[in-house]
């Protein structure tokens, strides 16, 4: 295998969003840019100079029906529903992936080998009431964490030098995913995720995949109705993208200081 650039990978990348970004035309569905994607399409136009990655997100109702769409060679699209329950995946989110190439994420630990990929994350409703927004999002944060915990159990294992504490741990984790499916536990987060609905809801936010309970957004700022220039093409954004990226990121203008302006731990190649 031929190891890629940084050059190649993001044109492998930006292929993916493309198809993306036509499939959900084609079908009717909204989604916006998001993370580090959205902030480098307002403050560079593209890329963030460091980054390596792309990331969108949809209103859950239309990530619902992407997940169940079915995409051609070499694309393929994977998400925690899809996939049989034999087959780990520690993510709470879609991944597109173009499976001509290889993708290693944390070379040094020789774990998750998959293909280049774009992100796509589910945007949920959450309760108006913020103490009640912060007493399901700790239950659904422990059942997603029990989920993640199960499925890297293998990967932890195999890591070099890991302390006693630490291999007690994912040896305990290993064990549990011997008597429940860690998917179970995704199940049950997802539970809490759906007594919520999207479309009365007044506002949204990625319970899911968020660690702290801090990101709330009022929901007519997330309405998918707005463009955004990335690398040259116009590409879907949320009605107020620059008061999603103030409530997430503060001051998104601001570069980082340059010890913080670091690229993924991942090696890509081009699959023989």
């Amino acid at each position: 295998m031929r190891e890629m650039n940084i050059e190649e990978m993001r044109a492998v990348q930006m292929d993916l969003l493309d198809v993306f970004d036509r499939t959900c035309r084609e079908h009717g569905l909204t989604y916006s840019l998001c993370g580090g994607t959205l902030i480098g399409a307002v403050r560079h136009g593209g890329y963030i100079p460091w980054d390596d990655d792309i990331d969108v997100m949809m209103p859950r109702p239309d990530y619902d029906r992407f997940i169940q769409l079915r995409f051609e060679e070499p694309y393929l699209l994977e998400a925690p529903e899809l996939l049989d329950k034999e087959k780990p995946y520690v993510y709470i989110y879609a991944k597109l992936y173009n499976t001509r190439t290889v993708l290693i994420e944390d070379p040094h630990m020789k774990r998750l080998q998959s293909h280049v990929y774009i992100d796509v994350f589910p945007l949920d409703a959450i309760a108006d009431d913020e103490e009640t927004f912060r007493k399901e999002f700790t239950r659904i944060r422990k059942n997603i964490w029990n989920y993640i915990t199960m499925e890297q159990a293998d990967s932890f294992l195999q890591v070099k030098g890991l302390s006693l504490p630490r291999r007690i741990k994912w040896t305990a984790a290993r064990m549990m995913r011997d008597l429940l499916p860690p998917r179970y536990y995704y199940y049950k987060a997802l539970e809490i995720i759906r007594t919520r609905d999207y479309d009365s809801a007044r506002f949204t936010g990625h319970p899911l995949s968020e660690v702290r309970p801090v990101y709330r957004y009022p929901k007519e700022i997330m309405i998918m109705d707005n463009h955004v220039a990335f690398e040259g093409k116009e590409y879907s954004a949320m009605h107020d993208y620059k008061e999603f990226l103030r409530i997430h990121y503060g001051d998104y203008m601001q570069l980082p200081p340059v010890e913080e302006r670091v690229r993924h731990d991942n090696i890509a190649y081009y699959a023989e």
